[in-house]
């Protein structure tokens, strides 16, 4: 079984955002057709997560160098800190989150826009 099979059978082929039934014969390029983004966007968002942590030890280590007098070594952390941060942010993109944005406002009430305009504004200003 191929992952698109896969995941489609996982999901009982509707779309992980909008919740619509996904036409497993669709082109993969056809708004109705299957992807599986989901499978990915999974994986990428624990993957950053798990960065966003390491990032998190090396800030608090940093810290903890630079209290003690260490300022090699607390740049030295707070330089891989950085890093790790950086990679986290990469695998969220401002056009993922445009995309998810848009489904999102696609499936709400139109009072509701602006709001998702916001946390996608300020999803968007994190990876800057």
């Amino acid at each position: 079984m191929s992952g698109l099979d896969e995941v489609g059978t996982r999901d009982g082929w509707r779309c992980w955002i909008c919740d619509e039934a996904v036409d497993p014969h669709k082109s993969v390029n056809d708004a109705r057709g299957p992807s599986i983004d989901s499978y990915f966007t999974a994986s990428k968002a624990g993957k950053a997560k798990d960065l966003l942590g390491q990032g998190e030890e090396k800030a608090s280590a940093a810290a903890g160098e630079a209290a003690a007098g260490n300022t090699e070594a607390a740049a030295a952390n707070a330089s891989q800190s950085a890093g790790l941060i950086d990679k986290a942010k990469e695998l969220l993109t401002d056009e993922r989150i445009d995309q998810v944005a848009g489904a999102i406002k696609g499936k709400t009430p139109d009072n509701v826009d602006a709001i998702v305009d916001q946390v996608a504004a300020k999803g968007k200003e994190f990876n800057n």
